[in-house]
């Protein structure tokens, strides 16, 4: 499997202070798009069945990220977040 991504996006994220703890909630978009475009092919199978293909549709897609980020002390810190993307067919 070859591929070359290019990637463009914008990320939103602001910093406030809830109760003394150092909160970040942010939202990232971004657009992929592989220049090379193979589809993409895996054999799976089940226990005790005969294997099968799966093949991908064109991986170009939109991405998109929601997350949240805390500063719990000077050297810890937690982050939460959700990735997503959506195929597009083109």
């Amino acid at each position: 499997m070859e591929y070359l991504e290019g990637i463009i996006g914008l990320t939103a994220r602001m910093t406030v202070d809830v109760g003394g703890t150092t909160v970040t909630p942010y939202a990232r978009a971004a657009y992929a798009y592989d220049f090379i475009g193979d589809e993409r092919e895996v054999t799976a199978s089940f226990a005790g069945t005969t294997p099968f293909n799966l093949r991908s549709e064109d991986p170009s897609q939109s991405r998109f990220e929601l997350g949240l980020d805390a500063k719990i002390s000077d050297k810890m810190s937690l982050g939460l977040g959700y990735e997503g993307g959506v195929c597009l067919r083109l």
